[in-house]
């Protein structure tokens, strides 16, 4: 007969036996699907995904090469789950471009709350039904049409030259100047004001609650991916802060939303923004006021960060390449000449301009890629695909194949110029089909406006060039006088790193998106310098410029090579990124062979 204790330890036993057979039924159910060997039994490949985050590696690089050696459908294995990335345009077209197959609920309906409270909820970006989904981008389709946005120039212009006030202010050559967090606070002033008439003017003040409560709620996307994160007593202050983000930005949605619609049924004066328009549509039909919170934070988390990377790794390859440059400038003299405000149809004869930001979208997209999950048989480039599995598509690994574009790793705008073919159904940086990104005209707006305003006379007169400072030299941009009558024209043209992405989802990872070895390298001689005019011999007042990466990907590039390539301000030993990373490298190992004599 068998005792209590002998029971008690036989039943875990034979759990533990049914689940090893479980995962062995699910590893013979897709182990026909191409893929890298498993680490492990029970943890597939995890174990090479946690190795490859302790050392700083991208994940990104890891599927890209497993790409070129398995082919465009991989296997991934976690324990008894599995997913498959479709790298295939056949495979894309298939599941983006069709309404039957819904995003997984695994991945997104992590979103719905964050740490128990309600953070994205049903938005748009997170919404799992097909038909409530329908229902709510049908409200908000007008706010984001071509038409509409017309309209929103002057915000933009006026955005822009106030980004170059602030520069001016601080370009005494002394100044360390977060770039990211500059233009992160850009870009959240423009969707504040564009799409909810907020006046937030972080620009000048990021110390208020609001924005500190935008940062806080960024680092919940990241801290929330630990499931034992919120449990753990160190971080219950923190937890509680990011908690009490989240209530701050529901509550002035909520408040933000009840103002304007008490002023819209006294027939009051209202800003003709994307809310004003949002609520006279949902007026035609029942709407959620919950739903319209979920978008306010959506708009707000998802907009201002996509925006603001997209500007950094523009200006970043803008200060690699200045032949570019020079086409560039070529290009707005032509159709814009001195106005210094720009309209929408200027927008849309800069071909070059718009070449040089799909070229931009293709390398560093936003987002990496969507999910789906597919509840029936298919199959895709031979391959079977089982029914209930996770799907995972990728713009940026697409975007850097040689199956699909020549010379992948090479910045050239002119792949997308006219009559050159590219493939179809491989480049898709704000996903397709009926769920594609609602706010995809509105980031090429807005990006157009600043960086045509770069092109113009409101960021003239800068030069960037490598400092003297120390950690391999220091990044500065100098502004000299304009050619007529000296009058100084204020423009901005850094050279340093560019953006960290986002740490959006520990299953589909973001971060690989910010990988600024690749597209070449920049620098020549003594520097690339990103003229936007020629200077006078006056002496130019300077700028110091390095991007603040935090808990950076950008720092991974060259793990152990003292710290952030930006700032003191996250990392202990502050090394400032230099233009020509060869140098930079022959400096780390030159300080790394005179600590080991020593």
């Amino acid at each position: 007969m068998w005792t209590f204790w002998q029971l008690l330890l036989a039943v875990p036993l034979l759990m533990l036996g049914l689940y090893c057979c479980y995962i062995k039924v699910v590893h013979i159910k897709y182990d026909h699907i191409p893929g890298a060997p498993r680490a492990s039994f029970f943890f597939g490949h995890l174990p090479i995904f946690w190795r490859m985050v302790k050392n700083k590696e991208l994940i990104h690089d890891l599927f890209l090469k497993w790409a070129e050696k398995y082919g465009p459908v991989i296997r991934l294995n976690a324990f008894h789950r599995v997913s498959l990335i479709i790298l295939s345009p056949e495979g894309v077209k298939e599941y983006l471009m069709s309404s039957q197959y819904s995003k997984d609920a695994r991945i997104y309906g992590r979103f719905y709350n964050m740490f128990g409270v309600r953070f994205l909820g049903n938005g748009l970006a997170t919404d799992l039904d097909y038909n409530h989904w329908h229902k709510q981008r049908r409200i908000m389709d007008p706010a984001f049409s071509r038409n509409y946005l017309i309209g929103l120039m002057e915000i933009f212009n006026d955005q822009a030259e106030d980004l170059m006030k602030v520069l001016n202010e601080k370009a005494d050559g002394e100044t360390e100047v977060d770039m990211m967090n500059l233009l992160r606070r850009l870009a959240l002033d423009i969707i504040a004001k564009v799409a909810f008439g907020l006046e937030l003017n972080t620009l000048h003040c990021d110390k208020t609650p609001f924005p500190h409560a935008v940062s806080m709620v960024m680092k919940g996307v990241s801290k929330e991916r630990n499931p034992f994160f919120q449990y753990l007593p160190r971080n219950r202050k923190e937890v509680q802060e990011i908690r009490e983000s989240v209530r701050l930005l529901r509550c002035t949605g909520k408040e933000c939303i009840t103002q304007r619609l008490k002023a819209i049924q006294n027939e009051e004066p209202v800003p003709l923004d994307i809310l004003t328009q949002i609520l006279k549509s949902a007026d035609q039909e029942e709407s959620d006021d919950e739903n319209m919170i979920d978008n306010f934070l959506t708009f707000f988390v998802a907009g201002h960060d996509t925006t603001a990377n997209q500007l950094s790794f523009t200006i970043m390859e803008l200060a690699r390449h200045p032949e570019i440059v020079t086409k560039l400038q070529a290009e707005v003299d032509e159709v814009i000449g001195v106005k210094r405000d720009i309209v929408y149809e200027d927008l849309r004869k800069l071909e070059y301009l718009s070449q040089v930001h799909k070229e931009i979208l293709r390398l560093y997209p936003p987002i990496p890629g969507t999910m789906r999950w597919t509840e029936k048989k298919n199959v895709i480039e031979g391959i079977d695909i089982p029914a209930n599995t996770t799907l995972f598509f990728s713009t940026y690994i697409m975007g850097r194949m040689e199956r699909y574009f020549k010379d992948a790793l090479t910045f050239d705008p002119d792949r997308f110029s006219k009559g050159k073919s590219r493939p179809y159904f491989s480049y898709f940086p704000f996903s397709l089909g009926p769920r594609s990104c609602i706010g995809q005209l509105f980031a090429q707006v807005s990006g157009g406006s600043v960086h045509a305003g770069a092109e113009t006379g409101v960021w003239r007169g800068w030069t960037a060039r490598p400092g003297a400072g120390g950690g391999g030299g220091v990044d500065r941009v100098e502004r000299g006088a304009g050619q007529e009558g000296g009058k100084e024209a204020g423009a901005m043209a850094p050279a340093s790193a560019a953006a960290e992405a986002a740490d959006h989802d520990a299953e589909a990872p973001w971060h690989g998106a910010a990988q600024s070895r690749v597209g070449g390298h920049a620098g020549r001689g003594g520097g690339v310098a990103l003229r936007m005019m020629k200077l006078q011999a006056a002496a130019p007042r300077q700028l110091r410029l390095g991007w603040c990466m935090g808990r950076c990907h950008a720092c991974a590039v060259l793990p152990g090579r003292g710290g952030c390539w930006a700032t003191a301000r996250v990392h202990p030993r502050p090394a400032w990124h230099t233009l020509q990373p060869q140098e930079r490298r022959r400096s780390a190992r030159t300080r790394e062979r005179k600590r080991k004599s020593e």
